[in-house]
């Protein structure tokens, strides 16, 4: 973060060299776009965990919808983009839509003439004085090398230190990282405190244990594992394999034959109504697209309208993902475990994240 010439970019409070490495952490998913030619050479792009082609195909996906930027010209031929379910003409109208409100980059010179940009309906100017802002927090990125994360001022440059959810760590050195309030060094041992319990990483890859909420778990000789401390044997009962069924908060649940999910232990018919409950709300995700995230009301497809926490985005058409209390999971990506609300890569141990309680 030495300025705007170290190529060095924050994704998610986490520092990404995009031309020494072309790695780039996307919703959590470190993509290398350099080496595997995902960005570079195949014009393929990353979004959402989703890999497409823009010059093949032209298909994009945008907030789980669908757009084809090549055969329709929402892109090349008209110069239309999509924002969040929004079609906008840059050059025509240069009128863009952030946050819900709408800015015109052109006619008035917020963008292109003045160097300025409109983060959350704020303008800042990125080259002029090197303000930016963050969460409504002004950052002043150049100069001091200041940033701002969760209410938090940290120095990204003198420190290495950084910030995520008002807890402090120390990257570079020691490899220290902070959970749940606990110091974990990440690099020396191997260890890693999940729930205020040490557990050593590399002795996962070994023994095919795993930690969840406190509890050892060996997953490959017995099939056991454990779910809100209720012990469940996913191979030898068939509960997941054989029956299609699955454990969600000590309930036994057959997703395919009735279509039935818990949630929070509600019940929730996922294929006859297309109801689905989260946090005690329910949601008709076929019939009108609402969706409810933490009891904020959102319509996907009528409106575009999105309201989220952290930035959540809801994706109803990737069947490996599952929505658990409001947290996406993907349970074919086997690095990727909720602990106790929280989202850990197990493989990749100097990835975490971690969200706000």
């Amino acid at each position: 973060m030495e300025g705007l010439n170290s190529n060095d970019i924050w994704v998610c409070d986490r520092k990404v060299n995009l031309i020494d490495s072309g790695d780039f952490l996307i919703c959590g998913k470190k993509v290398n776009l350099i080496d595997s030619g995902d960005f570079y050479d195949s014009n393929d792009i990353w979004v959402c965990d989703r890999k497409v082609n823009l010059i093949d195909s032209g298909d994009f996906l945008i907030c789980g919808k669908k757009v084809n930027l090549i055969d329709s010209g929402d892109f090349y031929d008209s110069n239309d983009i999509w924002v969040c379910d929004r079609k906008v003409n840059l050059i025509d109208s240069g009128d863009f839509l952030i946050c819900g409100k709408k800015v015109n980059l052109i006619d008035s010179g917020d963008f292109y003439d003045s160097n300025d940009i409109w983060v959350c309906d704020r303008k800042v100017n990125l080259i002029d004085s090197g303000d930016f802002l963050v969460c409504d927090k002004k950052v002043n990125l150049i100069d001091c090398g200041d940033f701002l994360v969760c209410g938090r001022i940290v120095n990204l440059i003198d420190s290495n230190d950084i910030w995520v959810c008002d807890r402090k760590v120390y990257h570079i050195d020691c490899g220290d990282f902070l959970v749940c309030r606990r110091k974990v060094n990440l690099k020396d041992c191997g260890d890693f405190l999940v729930c205020g319990r040490k557990v050593n990483l590399i002795d996962f890859f070994d023994s095919n244990d795993i930690w969840v909420c406190d509890r050892k778990v060996n997953l490959i000789d017995s099939g056991d594992f454990l779910i809100c401390g209720k012990k469940v044997n996913l191979i030898d009962s068939g509960d997941f394999y054989d029956s299609n069924d699955i454990w969600v908060c000590d309930r036994k649940v057959n997703l395919i034959d009735s279509g039935d999910f818990l949630v929070c232990g509600k019940k929730v018919n996922l294929i006859d109504s297309g109801d689905f409950l989260v946090c005690g709300k329910k949601v008709n995700l076929i019939d009108c697209g609402d969706f409810l995230v933490c009891g904020r009301k959102v319509n996907l497809i009528d409106s575009g309208d999105f309201y989220g926490l952290c930035s959540r985005i809801v994706n109803l058409i990737d069947s490996d993902d599952i929505w658990v209390c409001d947290r996406k999971v993907n349970l074919i990506d086997s690095d990727d475990i909720l602990v106790c609300g929280r989202i850990m890569n197990l493989i990749d141990s100097d990835d975490i994240l971690l969200l706000s309680e």
